[in-house]
């Protein structure tokens, strides 16, 4: 007998190892068997592993007609919570929900009488579960019309308080007979599991709107035992207008943190309860109670050749999954992402955490000028970074001189090409013309110098004006920043920290999103979101998180990004899919959450930061250059349908391609003996976006200017982009034997 949870990503291990602890401190007398997916990442399973927790893989369970769950993401996951029906290697097995807390023991669900496995799914006790709330307390509106307090069975024990703490309302209470699927006490039988996927495989599987919960209920219709609300006591029956007149504190056993925000978001780094649920305290309250019992050194095998070394508490894995370990061993790293990417890691002691560097930029090679990227990954030291802040770097190089040449040339063209000072001097020409000056500028009239470059000049400006007005749909809007609310992926470091600062110095609300937490002071305006982008239920449950804390967010910066800079044959797998996970499907996700408001109030930016590398591919680049030209295809079908299929022509959309920047994450780079390339300073491509979320404009925008040229690089004679190929390839052998892209010192 055992109980069991699913696992199929970091987003809830938190409260995976909150409900182990839980259960082991009200002494039950069964272990927690994690049921983990081959979604589930290798930091997962060595957190499993230090805390002794046992695994076992299961199918990625999905129906064979597929039902759209974009309102609701977590649902794609739930299929697989009945997988516990096939393991008939187990009398009874008890499935939890990964957000859930024992409060009590509750041992005696493993004693309760159910029907056998040999009965085949016919008789009357097939499975135990409580009901599911039907209240629908936060209106959501994609629930079904019928989700009512008075179709709720809890309503129906109002009047019997006392009772409901010990009997659960009979499953044809309400006319709905619906259960919840956060707990499931199950005898496994293989007759009644191939029932169940035999649901799966048919054509009713598109109208079960809950998935795992939906099925049960229509398969299994009131042929199920219902539990009394104590041991699945979800926190929303606990709220003033849904159930609170049954509700007894001292008599629950099992709280369930449905919907979000989960406790574990509502935690500080000292452990301290900052949410409003005070259920949500409750879970603060346990591992402050029990600090230190779970306290012993640790050693987690992240990948084959890294290792992460830390001391831990309850309470430290409670808050975060893997940035709160206190000290991380990765020296003479060159990529990583959360122990992702491989690294060598020989046997030295732990780089103290005040040392470590967090995300920051990284870039791809275009024409021998590196594009960057910001870029989410995880705690790391090299031996070219440490201890160092966003104080942009002052040492002066052949690169500052290339960079300020290129800033010179794009201040001429701005200059020669403007009417308002050569249509002045073109007159002025005119007036003295009788000079020999004048005679060598101007040969007649229509053909001076002056004059080609005031219409040149006109052009440009014509040009200009039509490609707003067409970007824009020829209309203008207005935004009130005391309402607008901004979200900003990979906005702990790198320039989505000094965007995020911008923003806040000008009271305007910002999402901050990344997968470790800002080592900066966030504006009083600004909350932090934790999240991986990598994980689609995990930005599901962010957004929800976000709308629940700040509302609708109106301006979307897809900011973060990684690289990987190997040659195709020494990637792994796992790193070239989180090229696409993060550099463009993390955007697709994020957009599904968010556009639908924007689309419905006509109103909202979406802005791309993209790269040079969108345009030109070159060695050690490959996957980064595909997620990036993905990104910019996105960008434009994204621009074209909200235009055209949904009508919303006030949602602006943005993109930015900007050539390589400088910041303490490319410091062993741009001080690097070979180094010779232009490089942008990180204040200016913040500022360059932030101006234009002030604007509220779409754009597209090279960074610098002059290099806007690179979008045509596509339609050159081949030899031409072969020579600018061939030329970043060089620049690339001549920083390996200057010891970067991989190269051991």
């Amino acid at each position: 007998m055992v109980w069991t949870t699913l696992i199929t990503n970091t987003a809830y291990l938190s409260g995976l190892l909150t409900l182990d602890y839980s259960l082991k401190k009200h002494n039950s007398k069964y272990p927690l068997v994690a049921l983990y997916t081959d979604t589930f990442p290798p930091e997962g399973h060595a957190a499993l592993e230090a805390r002794g927790i046992p695994k076992q893989r299961i199918e990625y369970l999905l129906p064979k007609v597929g039902k759209d769950y974009s309102n609701d993401p977590r649902f794609y996951d739930c299929w697989s919570k009945l997988a516990p029906f096939s393991l008939v290697e187990y009398e009874r097995v008890v499935q939890l929900d990964s957000d859930m807390m024992a409060l009590q023991n509750m041992d005696e669900l493993m004693e309760m009488e159910l029907d056998a496995p040999e009965v085949g799914g016919k008789g009357k006790r097939v499975f135990a579960a409580g009901h599911a709330c039907v209240c629908n307390p936060l209106k959501k509106k994609h629930y079904p019309a019928d989700w009512v307090p008075e179709n709720c069975a809890f309503t129906s024990q109002h009047n019997t308080p006392d009772e409901a703490q010990t009997t659960g309302p009979p499953p044809d209470t309400s006319p709905l007979g619906f259960m919840n699927g956060g707990l499931q006490v199950v005898n496994p039988s293989s007759t009644v599991y191939q029932l169940i996927l035999d649901y799966l495989s048919s054509d009713a599987a598109i109208d079960l709107d809950f998935a795992d919960q939906s099925l049960l209920s229509d398969l299994f219709k009131n042929r199920w035992v219902p539990l009394p609300y104590i041991y699945n006591a979800l926190k929303t029956l606990r709220w003033e207008g849904v159930h609170p007149q049954i509700w007894r504190d001292d008599k629950v056993k099992n709280m369930h943190y449905i919907l979000a925000p989960k406790p574990w978001n509502e935690m500080n780094e000292k452990g301290e309860f900052i949410g409003k649920d005070e259920t949500h305290g409750w879970t603060a309250s346990l591992a402050i109670r029990d600090i230190g019992e779970q306290t012993k050194p640790s050693t987690i095998a992240l990948q084959d050749k890294s290792t992460m070394h830390y001391e831990t508490s309850f309470l430290s894995e409670l808050n975060a999954q893997v940035d709160t370990l206190y000290s991380v061993q990765i020296p003479n790293i060159r990529t990583t992402s959360n122990g992702n990417f491989r690294t060598q890691v020989p046997e030295t002691p732990p780089v103290p955490r005040e040392n470590l560097v967090t995300a920051a930029t990284v870039g791809s090679f275009w024409f021998g000028y590196n594009n960057p990227e910001l870029f989410q990954i995880g705690v790391f030291s090299t031996p070219y970074c440490s201890t160092v802040n966003l104080t942009l770097i002052q040492e002066t190089t052949m690169a500052s001189s290339l960079t300020f040449v290129i800033s010179l040339a794009d201040w001429l063209v701005n200059a020669v090409f403007e009417p308002l000072i050569t249509a002045p001097l073109y007159l002025i020409s005119l007036y003295f013309q009788q000079f020999s000056l004048a005679q060598t500028l101007i040969y007649d009239k229509e053909t001076s110098v002056l004059g080609m470059l005031f219409g040149l000049g006109l052009i440009r400006r014509i040009n200009g004006f039509l490609s707003d007005r067409i970007l824009n749909n020829w209309n203008s809007d207005a935004y009130d920043w005391t309402k607008e609310v901004v979200v900003v992926t990979g906005g702990s470091s790198g320039i989505g920290e000094l965007v995020t600062q911008d923003l806040c110095r000008r009271g305007i609300s910002v999402a901050i999103v990344d997968i470790v937490k800002p080592k900066y002071e966030i504006g009083k305006t600004a909350q932090f979101f934790q999240c991986d982008l990598s994980k689609h239920a995990d930005i599901a449950d962010t957004c929800a998180n976000i709308r629940n804390a700040m509302g609708h967010p109106t301006i979307l910066l897809n900011n973060a990004g990684i690289a990987c800079g190997k040659p195709l044959l020494d990637t792994e797998y796992h790193e070239y899919h989180a090229m696409f996970d993060i550099n463009t499907i993390a955007h697709f996700y994020l957009v599904k959450n968010f556009l639908p408001n924007m689309i419905q109030n006509n109103h909202g930016h979406i802005i791309t930061i993209c790269s040079m590398a969108s345009f030109v591919t070159i060695p050690l680049n490959v996957s980064y250059s595909q997620a990036k030209s993905s990104a910019l295809a996105f960008h434009e079908g994204l621009s074209q349908e909200i235009r055209h299929i949904y009508g919303a022509k006030k949602v602006r959309t943005s993109i930015f391609h900007p050539s390589w920047i400088d910041t303490p994450m490319t410091k062993f780079l741009t001080t690097a003996k070979n180094w010779n390339e232009p490089t942008l300073k990180a204040n200016e491509v913040a500022d360059s976006i932030v101006k234009c979320i002030l604007e509220g404009r779409s754009k597209r925008v090279f960074l610098p200017g002059s290099y806007a040229w690179a979008a045509t690089i596509k339609g050159w004679p081949s030899w031409v982009q072969e020579a600018l190929r061939n030329r970043g390839a060089s620049m690339v052998r001549a920083l390996q034997r200057g010891g970067y892209a991989g190269e051991e010192e």
